[in-house]
């Protein structure tokens, strides 16, 4: 599976939201709070917050849960306001 990018982490906005994205970059930062993860995805644009929820396959949520800071991964899913169900893919290279 091959993510070609659609967006820069920094040139997200408003007007995307509900949209499918795929972003390419670096995780900064990682959190695991049980069925929630959460990850600061950066490339040289800026961060954005990645979100993966027990609406995600259980495979893509412990494939989530085991990644560390500076790994260069990528990320296809919608793009929301807040927290909302969505599904999320991964790559990670």
């Amino acid at each position: 599976m091959q993510f070609r990018r659609t967006h820069m982490c920094g040139d997200l906005r408003i007007s995307d939201v509900d949209k499918e994205v795929v972003l390419n970059g670096w995780v900064a930062k990682a959190r695991s709070l049980g069925s929630l993860v959460f990850l600061d995805l950066r490339d040289r644009t800026g961060i954005t917050q990645i979100t993966f929820n027990e609406d995600v396959a259980s495979d893509i949520l412990d494939k989530a849960k085991s990644l560390r800071s500076e790994y260069c991964i990528g990320v296809k899913g919608c793009k929301g306001e807040e927290l909302q169900e969505c599904q999320s893919s991964y790559r990670r290279y």
